[in-house]
């Protein structure tokens, strides 16, 4: 397995951590650690978080022993409500729930991660007329180093 698989791998670990008796807002349902649309959960559980990967940056560091690689990651989180303000309110929860994980593991339990940071909020997107269904995107980046 690659480390950047395993830093997907830690990450969906940690997402499956967020539950009310750990002292969040609300329980992630369900974790898939690759891009899923909302039509494949299927009633496994919202609010439900579908994970990414996006760009990489590599930089080496002098003497050309060490690399520095920084990738984005993408999580899309699904939440459902029975009007556009409760499915509001969970997406908000979703993401106070991901940033205080994201705060509180910064290395994600992995000895090569330096740092994980959100970077990005998108707004909630709502489909009211598929069931009362909404999303938020929300983008990390990882840092880690390599040493060869």
């Amino acid at each position: 397995m690659s480390i950047r698989e395993d830093i997907i791998g830690a990450l969906a670990t940690k997402l499956a951590t967020i539950t009310t008796g750990n002292g969040y807002e609300q329980t992630i349902e369900s974790v898939y650690d690759y891009p899923t649309h909302f039509e494949s959960i299927d009633g496994s559980g919202f609010p439900a978080v579908s994970i990414f990967m996006g760009s990489t940056l590599l930089e080496y560091k002098l003497g050309g022993a060490t690399q520095d690689t920084s990738f984005n990651i993408g999580l899309r989180v699904y939440v459902e409500g029975s009007d556009e303000d409760s499915i509001r309110e969970s997406a908000n929860k979703a993401v106070e729930d991901i940033n205080k994980l994201i705060f509180n593991n910064i290395t994600l339990g992995n000895s090569t991660v330096i740092k994980t940071e959100v970077t990005t909020v998108e707004p909630p997107f709502i489909w009211l007329e598929l069931g009362n269904i909404g999303l938020v995107d929300i983008q990390l980046n990882v840092l880690y180093r390599r040493n060869y």
